[in-house]
C-alpha cells in the first residue's frame, strides 16, 4: 500500500506516468525521495521543483510571469512619469486684494518641505488677511 501512495505522489508532483513513477521507485528501493532525487538527475522533475497539482508547469509560464512583471512595472513607472510631468507642469496661483501672480508648485513645495514653520506661519497669516492660494496646472 505504501509503494501505490508513493507512486501516486511521484505521479502528482513530478507530473510523470504511473509506470514511470513505479520504474524510479524499483530503481531507488521504495524510498520516494530517493526516487525524487533520481527523477531530478534525470532531468524529469520541472525546472522551478515539484507542482502542487496533477498539472507540469508549462515551459513558457514563468517567462511570461517576468513578462507580466516587465508590464506592471512599466506601468508604474509611466504613471510615476505622469504624475512628475503634472508636478512639473503646476502652478500656485496667490490671489490677493491688488492682484495676483503664480509660482510654480514644485517651489512651493520645497518651501514648504525645507522651510516648515516659516512658511506654515505666513501661510496662516496671508489666509487670515484674505489671501487666496489656488493650484493649476498648465495646458
Amino acid at each position: 500500500m505504501d509503494r501505490l501512495r508513493n507512486a501516486e505522489i511521484l505521479v502528482n508532483k513530478c507530473g510523470i506516468s504511473f509506470e514511470e513513477a513505479q520504474e524510479v521507485l524499483d530503481a531507488a528501493g521504495d524510498d520516494l525521495l530517493e526516487a525524487m532525487i533520481i527523477l531530478e538527475k534525470r532531468g524529469r522533475i520541472p525546472h522551478g521543483g515539484m507542482t502542487t497539482s496533477n498539472e507540469i508547469i508549462p515551459a513558457g509560464k514563468r517567462a511570461s510571469d517576468a513578462d507580466s512583471f516587465r508590464e506592471f512595472m512599466g506601468m508604474i513607472w509611466k504613471g510615476f512619469i505622469s504624475a512628475v510631468s503634472v508636478i512639473i507642469h503646476s502652478q500656485v496661483n496667490v490671489s490677493y486684494d491688488g492682484g495676483s501672480f503664480d509660482i510654480p508648485f514644485i517651489l512651493a513645495l520645497l518651501l514648504l518641505v525645507f522651510t516648515r514653520f516659516i512658511a506654515s506661519v505666513i501661510l496662516v497669516v496671508t489666509v487670515l488677511a484674505g489671501v487666496r492660494y489656488s493650484i493649476k496646472v498648465r495646458e
